[in-house]
């Protein structure tokens, strides 16, 4: 029940809340930064209802893209927040971080992904 009401409480001002700006801009960016929190949330919300009857492969699959999406969904909130009205040319994070950052982050999940799922079998 406690994630349908995070749903919900996540839905309502993502589709409804950036009315109450007056400012077209500030609308914009206020859909951006709800939207991206509504996918954590649902992503979040498969990701612990993945049914137990499902193989470990499906199970691992669809674990690993659910939490591919909630990476994605953080970051575009946190960078959509801080970097509000701030024109780029470039993915929002990348020209806060900068590339090399950006990509650092990017190996160190991807690792951390890797040796998370990664068993390596045991000597007899």
């Amino acid at each position: 029940m406690r994630r349908l009401l995070l749903i919900a409480g996540t839905a309502v001002p993502t589709y409804l809340g950036y009315y109450l700006l007056t400012d077209r801009t500030d609308q914009r960016w206020f859909y951006y930064v709800c939207g991206a929190v509504l996918t954590l949330v649902l992503a979040d919300t498969v990701r612990c209802w993945l049914p137990p009857a499902w193989t470990t492969v499906q199970r691992v699959g669809l674990s690993v893209i659910c939490w591919w999406i909630e990476v994605e969904a953080a970051q575009q909130a946190v960078c959509g927040a801080f970097r509000w009205r701030i024109p780029s040319e470039t993915d929002l994070c990348v020209a806060w971080f900068g590339s090399d950052v950006y990509r650092a982050v990017a190996a160190l999940a991807i690792s951390g992904l890797v040796v998370s799922v990664w068993q390596p079998s045991q000597p007899s």
